[in-house]
């Protein structure tokens, strides 16, 4: 259960920022939405419709955020939460509240899974920039060490080792778990899909890798939905497993250096460290 409370100072001058319309002491309750990692959110009602107030908070790497409102207010739109307000350069925003449970609390079987995603991504545009692995983790570890935090040599070892393996790159989401997926409709392909933040042209497998990880299927399981998905999408171009296996490498490379980036600034939620720990173990294991 969310836990119901007052809406924070800083949390109330985004709204009035937000909507300066509104009343503030009209608003009914507020819920603070556990989970987020990087943002705080808030559920809240006003004047009997429900919303979703997010309140950015800084990051130790960069967001575009005007790349992610022209997301939102453009070929997203009817992909995502619908968007109310939107605010820069910080990244506050307001939505309506999609009805429906998170994936993560209504796993899928394997055919929904596979068609929500084939979908998702034939439904999105051009967005006009690469989302480069390679590149994302040397980022994030070049942010956790300004702060003094470096990753350990074998890390190092991997993430130099790690190729550009993509069989093709198409727009894709690129944090695609269960807990960024309202389960709002019967049908899959009508998913609320949340957070654009890191949206950009990558291997699809990748999205289908972040989803099969965060709900804990085995990799027999996760091959199976990317088979799923390519007779979805119609692909007449099949991945090898060793394919396969390189863009699971560089998903726990990218999990593990945004957590390390993460926790160096100071952020330090027992879910990232917990992140930390489980990437790391993954990562020994396929290099062992």
């Amino acid at each position: 259960m969310n836990p119901i409370v007052e809406l924070p100072g800083d949390a109330a001058a985004a709204l009035k920022r937000l909507r300066p319309q509104w009343r503030l002491d009209a608003i009914g309750p507020v819920e603070l939405l556990v989970g987020g990692y990087s943002n705080t959110n808030y559920a809240l009602t006003y004047r009997d419709a429900d919303y979703v107030l997010r309140l950015a908070r800084p990051t130790p790497v960069a967001v575009d955020r005007t790349f992610e409102k022209r997301l939102l207010t453009g070929p997203i739109a009817l992909l995502t939460a619908p968007l109310v307000a939107y605010v820069l350069p910080e990244g506050h925003m307001l939505t309506r509240r999609v009805a429906g449970p998170l994936l993560i609390d209504k796993p899928p079987d394997c055919a929904s899974l596979a068609h929500y995603v084939a979908r998702l991504h034939m439904r999105m545009p051009s967005l006009g920039r690469r989302y480069d692995l390679v590149q994302t983790i040397g980022r994030d570890l070049r942010a956790a060490a300004q702060h003094g935090e470096l990753p350990p040599a074998w890390f190092a070892k991997e993430h130099e080792s790690l190729s550009r393996a993509a069989l093709q790159v198409r727009p894709c989401h690129n944090d695609l778990n269960p807990w960024n997926v309202i389960v709002s409709a019967v049908d899959p392909a009508r998913w609320c899909t949340l957070d654009w933040e890191f949206a950009g042209d990558n291997d699809p497998l990748f999205d289908l890798t972040c989803l099969a990880e965060g709900l804990g299927w085995s990799l027999a399981e996760t091959d199976v939905l990317i088979d799923t998905y390519l007779e979805s999408i119609e692909s007449a171009r099949v991945p090898t497993t060793p394919q396969r296996r390189t863009i699971r490498k560089g998903y726990f490379l990218r999990e593990y250096a945004w957590a390390l980036a993460q926790l160096a600034a100071g952020n330090r939620r027992a879910e990232i460290e917990a992140q930390l720990a489980r990437s790391a173990a993954t990562l020994k294991d396929l290099s062992g």
